[in-house]
């Protein structure tokens, strides 16, 4: 049998009333009361310090104290450990240590078993993770197997008691987390699993027969909605077909709308040649569903689009505007038009309200509300503008400018985070 020696000085240090904390050595019934259930001064240390830290005022006599340092003892832990997961847990001053010890038990760091704790209980919690399931993962699944989705995976009607009977079969299934996930969102019975997943393992690309089977699975915006939300913030870079999005923060550049002035009504416009980014001459910048945030206005750093001004489109307008004129009068107009950002639009990211336990939005939470719509967007405009000049004959037959004005022809709307924004100031 090991035997243990215990150093004198160490036992008269210990036993020294000096040598205690402060609240207690000034406290002589605290005192008696922590070396009476066995504590010496380095351990009441630490665990006075644990208590005033993380229980406050819950812990107001000795008796209550010892009581809870004791039971985070018989948990396992030492101060330290203690406060980590108490940083992590939500507090309840009996079950928490018991909590604490069933998640470590589980294997849990408190690091790991945060994101779990509000999601599952510790058990499903350790079997998802024994699956290779992450938690985003599976929250991800909650969102894509809806009761509509269910019944195509499940091949028949599925009840709310059924849903979670079938998550639990899915996971449990021995597909990848990553394979559950793209057959849920297409909506693929699950009797046809094997069959893509043979084919997936032989390096067959299914993703466009994916995609047209997910295309007709209906979902609801909140469920689309969720999903973006755990899109966005998943880690790795890696797009599997469940990753895809169902939207995207940026939009089709190339997707804008003409609005032709008098005399111009029915005018489709130029073609886009390119975008500024696609060009590469010079470094561009969008702003997304942020502020601007340049020292002048954005009107001063707005690139207008790069249209297709060509001599067919020229023709156009001079004899549009040669129409308008006498007979005997001549129109002259210069060309290209000049453009310039009239208005920058604005669009705003629609944004989930929190529920009684988040503050903010929390897309694997079912309490918190989604929003019910779109975001709110008003077109960015440009406006293009050319000189039109008039000329009449005079007595000697000689053409004389008659009149002159800066008209404006077309506008050109686009999504505000299509608009391209040089680095410096244009204007």
């Amino acid at each position: 049998m090991d035997m243990l020696f215990l150093d004198p000085d160490w036992v008269t240090r210990e036993r020294d009333p000096r040598h205690w904390p402060e609240p207690l050595c000034d406290d002589p019934d605290a005192l008696l009361a922590w070396r009476a259930a066995g504590f010496v001064s380095s351990q009441a240390a630490g665990w006075v310090g644990f208590l005033d830290k993380n229980y406050g005022s819950v812990a107001w006599t000795n008796e209550e104290q010892i009581a809870i340092a004791s039971s985070w003892i018989v948990a396992g832990f030492d101060p330290q450990g203690a406060h980590a997961w108490m940083d992590v847990l939500d507090f309840d001053e009996d079950d928490t240590p018991a909590t604490a010890r069933s998640w470590a038990g589980a294997g849990f760091s408190p690091e790991r078993a945060e994101p779990w704790l509000e999601r599952e209980d510790v058990v499903d919690a350790a079997a998802y993770e024994n699956a290779g399931w992450t938690f985003w993962q599976r929250d991800l699944l909650a969102v894509l197997l809806d009761e509509e989705t269910a019944e195509l995976v499940h091949g028949g009607p599925v009840d709310d008691l059924g849903l979670g009977h079938l998550r639990h079969d899915l996971r449990e299934s021995g597909f990848a987390p990553g394979r559950v996930l793209d057959f849920v969102r297409a909506g693929l019975p699950f009797s046809d699993w094997p069959v893509y997943e043979r084919l997936m393992s032989e390096g067959v690309a299914i993703d466009t027969v994916l995609s047209q089977f997910g295309s007709r699975v209906e979902r609801s915006y909140e469920s689309r909605y969720r999903a973006e939300q755990i899109y966005r913030v998943e880690p790795g870079t890696v797009r599997a077909f469940h990753q895809h999005p169902y939207w995207s923060d940026v939009p089709d550049l190339h997707d804008m709308r003409h609005e032709p002035q008098a005399p111009l009504v029915g005018w489709p416009g130029p073609e886009l040649v390119e975008t500024w980014a696609e060009n590469g001459g010079v470094r561009v910048e969008r702003y997304g569903y942020g502020d601007f945030d340049r020292p002048s206005c954005p009107e001063d750093y707005a690139l207008e689009p790069r249209l297709d001004w060509d001599e067919v489109q020229e023709k156009l307008v001079l004899d549009a505007f040669q129409s308008e004129v006498e007979a005997d009068e001549l129109c002259e107009i210069e060309w290209p038009p000049a453009g310039s950002l009239w208005a920058p639009g604005y669009a705003t990211e629609p944004v989930g309200d929190g529920c009684d336990r988040h503050e903010w939005f929390e897309a694997h939470c079912f309490e918190c509300t989604a929003p019910t719509g779109d975001q709110e967007s008003e077109p960015a405009e440009f406006r293009w503008y050319i000189t039109v000049r008039t000329y009449a004959k005079n007595q000697d037959g000689e053409l004389d400018e008659i009149d002159s004005d800066h008209v404006h022809i077309m506008s050109t709307f686009l999504d505000p985070r299509s608009v391209e924004y040089s680095e410096f100031a244009l204007r």
